[in-house]
Order: structure tokens, then sequence, then C-alpha cells
């Protein structure tokens, strides 16, 4: 990538970015009118990640951007493991972040939280609390390296603006030749959905506005794409050979077949196995005296 020399932070200049780095040295280092573009921008849909090089002292900007209370330690490191590595001990700043509900955690250890954002307007401020972390890159393990900015970056970053969503109507395994459902959901306009060079008819829902159904088929195992013209809209998914997944596969139809169990058919044998009633006439005569002897006691019953 080619790098820029940037003399002055201006609005227009922040519009060509999703994501800016600073730490709180530089941020003190920002003109007036620099911060106040900088928090215009964020409020608009720019991320910004801040990176501390001490302890924020109260009345800085960073403290504006994030509004956090913290409290110092005296522990300096942290022992942290990801999944299947090994044990890392890494720099941290010596200071615990209170928790509240507008700190969305990203990286929590025993429960204390060493990055995460929190919301400014239609933006995010994120922070890491972890130092040289770029140690790990240098020992070749750049999985555990990502796993620590990866998340931060891709939750911090402006967020794009889509008129379409795309999703399968059901998880994985997909198989070749097998039906496809797709979902499309529309900001108000009819989705022009296409699979490589082939347009995929939709049909709107009957009942639910701009909630669009469609069915396709994949050709071959490997990456398959469906795109939305209008947006440039894109789902990527994998086909796999149909000797893949057999375990899911069987446990799927498992799951389905016991769905299924229950069909109107078992609801008929539950009521022609209920108990039967016969109906029986009464002989008028002996509907005859049972009234009159009913009318006499009725009578005669106020004079005993």
């Amino acid at each position: 990538l080619n790098s820029i020399r940037v003399d002055r932070l201006t609005a227009e200049l922040t519009k060509a970015f999703d994501l800016v780095f600073l730490d709180n040295t530089v941020l003190e280092e920002l003109s007036n009118s620099e911060k106040s573009v900088l928090e215009n921008s964020i409020r608009l849909g720019l991320g910004a990640i801040i990176s501390f090089d001490d302890f924020p002292e109260k009345g800085k900007t960073i403290n504006q951007l994030l509004p956090l209370k913290t409290k110092r330690l005296t522990v300096d490191t942290v022992h942290i493991r990801f999944p299947e590595s090994k044990l890392y001990t890494l720099p941290v700043l010596p200071i615990e972040i209170i928790p509240n509900a507008f700190i969305q955690s990203i990286t929590l250890h025993k429960g204390r939280t060493l990055s995460g954002y929190v919301y400014s307007g239609f933006g995010k401020v994120g922070f890491q609390l972890l130092r040289e972390t770029y140690r790990i890159s240098l020992e070749g393990n750049a999985a555990d390296y990502s796993s620590i900015w990866s998340d931060l970056i891709e939750r911090t970053a402006r967020a794009k603006n889509k008129m379409f969503k795309v999703k399968l109507g059901k998880s994985l395994p997909y198989y070749p030749d097998e039906p496809l459902s797709i979902e499309v959901i529309s900001s108000g306009l009819q989705p022009s959905l296409y699979s490589k060079k082939n347009l995929i008819p939709l049909a709107e829902d009957v009942v639910i506005d701009d909630y669009w159904h469609g069915k396709s088929w994949a050709d071959k195992t490997g990456w398959h794409q469906f795109f939305i013209q209008q947006d440039s809209t894109e789902l990527n998914y994998f086909v796999s050979d149909k000797n893949e997944w057999r375990a899911l596969r069987i446990a799927k139809q498992i799951k389905e077949n016991e769905l299924a169990q229950v069909s109107p058919d078992s609801h008929r044998d539950e009521m022609d196995a209920s108990p039967e009633y016969q109906a029986t006439t009464v002989s008028p005569l002996l509907f005859y005296l049972i009234f009159l002897l009913a009318a006499g006691f009725l009578w005669f019953a106020p004079k005993i």
C-alpha cells in the first residue's frame, strides 16, 4: 500500500477513511479545529482506535472521546492464552476499566476488559490496553496477533450502509444440485440478485413487505457467490462434496424426521382411538311415569 502524508486533519479527508489509529499523545497535539473535525467525523460514522501511552488524566481530549472510569493498578503485565496457542506474557497499561453499560468489551481476561469500544453518535471509539503486541507477529504467530486486533478493527471501523441483506435459508453444509433457499431483506427497492451472470427470480413475501424469497442451485463444489447489482451486496458460500460432512448431514436429517413425526395422520389416529359413546333411546311410557312421579312429589312436598 502506498503511504500518504497528512499535514492537517480535515472533514473531507476523514470521509475517505473508515478507521483511524491514534494515541493520546498525538491526540493532544491536534489543533482545536482538528479535534472538532475528528469528533464530528466520529459522530457521523468514522471509527477511531486510541492506544494509551500513559494513565489518562482528567481534562484531556481522550476523556471526551472515551468517557471511561478507571482505576490504577500495580501490575503492568498480563498472562494471556489464545485458543489452541501458547501462553503469552504481554505488557499492559496498569489500569482497570470500571464496567458500565456503554462499554462493549472485546478482549476480556479474568473479567478485566483489555480492549473494546464505545459508541459516539453513528461512530465508535475503540481502545487497546495491551502493549507490544507486534512481538507475537515477529515470532511467526500471525493467527494470534490477528486475534488481538482483527475483531477490534472490524467492529470499530465505519459500518457500510447497505440497501440489501442476503442470507441462505438453511445452514451448512451445501451440496451440488440441491436447492438453496435465498432470503433478501430490502430497504424498499426490488433487488436484482445474480449468481455468476444469471439473474435469480425473487418473489416478495405476501405478508412482510421488502422480504424476498428465491431458489438457486450450485452446479459444482467450491466457493460460490450471490451479489445484488444495485449496491454490490455480496454473499459468499462454500459448496461441499456429497461425501463430506456426512455426520452433520445425518444429524440434520434425524432432526427433520423428528419434527415430521407429528403429522395430520397421527392426530387422526388419536381421534380414532378415543372412546366411543353410543346413543340410546328412552321409552316414552317410562319417561311419562317418571315425569308424573316428579310432578306429584313437587305438589305433595309442601303439604307434609
